[in-house]
C-alpha cells in the first residue's frame, strides 16, 4: 500500500513546489515566439498589482515577468531589444489581451483600459514608455481606443472626486500620442 502512494506523493510534491511564474528567469527555448500567454492570470496581475517573491532582478510585478517571458525576452537582451520584442508580442496579441473581471466596466475590454480604470500607473508606464505599445488600437469590445475610454470616463465622473484623476489620465495619454477612434 505504501508503494502505491509514493508515486502519487511525488507528483503532488512536484506540483506544489513549482512556482506560479516558473523557476527560471529565462524563457523556455524551442517554443513559439512570441509564446502563448495566460491572459486571465495577466489580468489578475494587472488588476491586483501582484508582486510575487522570487522575480528576476529588475522586475517588480508579476505582469512584467509574464509579458517578458511570453515575448521571449532573455536577461542578456539590451533595453531596445526588450522593447522591440515586447512591442512585437503586443502587436500580434493585442486583440486577445482583454480582461473580463468583476467590477471592470468593459466586458472583455483591453488590458490597458483595465489598468486605467484601476489606476495602475506602473503597468501603464511600462506599456507606454518602456514598451511603446499601440495606444490607438480600437478595442472590439466597445469600438473605442484607450483615450476614448478615458474621455468617456472623464465625462461620466464629472463633478466627482474621480474627475481630477481621469483628467490627468486623459492628459497623460495625449502626451504619449494617444488618439481617439475618430482621429485614428
Amino acid at each position: 500500500m505504501t508503494t502505491r502512494l509514493l508515486p502519487v506523493l511525488a507528483v503532488t510534491v512536484t506540483i506544489l513546489v513549482s512556482p506560479a511564474l516558473g523557476d527560471a528567469a529565462e524563457p523556455r527555448t524551442g517554443g513559439e515566439c512570441p509564446a502563448a500567454i495566460n491572459v486571465a492570470a495577466l489580468c489578475n496581475e494587472v488588476n491586483d498589482m501582484l508582486q510575487p517573491p522570487g522575480l528576476p532582478d529588475g522586475l517588480r510585478y508579476g505582469y512584467q515577468y509574464r509579458i517578458r517571458t511570453s515575448a521571449c525576452v532573455v536577461s542578456a537582451d539590451p533595453p531596445q531589444v526588450v522593447q522591440s520584442k515586447i512591442r512585437d508580442f503586443w502587436k500580434r496579441r493585442q486583440s486577445s489581451l482583454t480582461c473580463n473581471l468583476l467590477g471592470f466596466s468593459v466586458r472583455n475590454g483591453s488590458i490597458l483600459k483595465l489598468a486605467l480604470e484601476r489606476d495602475n500607473m506602473a503597468f501603464l508606464d511600462d506599456a507606454v514608455r518602456r514598451w511603446k505599445v499601440d495606444l490607438n488600437y480600437v478595442d472590439a469590445a466597445d469600438n473605442r481606443t484607450v483615450l476614448d475610454y478615458a474621455q468617456d470616463e472623464l465625462v461620466r465622473t464629472k463633478g466627482t472626486s474621480i474627475e481630477p484623476l481621469m483628467k490627468r489620465h486623459v492628459e497623460w495619454l495625449r502626451r504619449f500620442g494617444a488618439k481617439s477612434s475618430r482621429e485614428s
